[in-house]
């Protein structure tokens, strides 16, 4: 399951995390839990990619270099595989915006 344009659902894996962790709460506190999780901007490097229009390739590549975070790993739905790995979207977004320009310098610029 990816997300698209908004965060409507999580994975089971996701809701089972959250109430083992929050066992001792009432369900009203156990409800607002998944409701800040659904409304969180983690998502996958897939669904950061389609949301983004950044090529996946350029996001494993900024996640390898250390230039984004990785944010946690969620199964990937299958009985076997690797997991997926979340990335934050505002961290995406901020990074693409303030990414440095490539190629030489212009000669009109202050610095060359």
């Amino acid at each position: 399951m990816t997300r698209h344009f908004r965060r409507e659902s999580i994975l089971i894996d996701e809701l089972k995390y959250i109430i083992e962790q929050n066992s001792d709460l009432t369900p009203e506190a156990l409800m607002s839990k998944v409701i800040e999780k659904v409304n969180s901007d983690l998502v996958s490097m897939r669904a950061a990619s389609d949301i983004t229009g950044i090529p996946y390739p350029t996001i494993s590549d900024w996640l390898q270099d250390g230039k984004i975070n990785e944010r946690g790993r969620i199964s990937n739905g299958h009985k076997c595989g690797a997991r997926v790995k979340l990335v934050s979207l505002k961290e995406v977004e901020t990074w693409k915006e303030t990414r440095p320009r490539r190629g030489r310098p212009s000669r009109k610029s202050p610095t060359g």
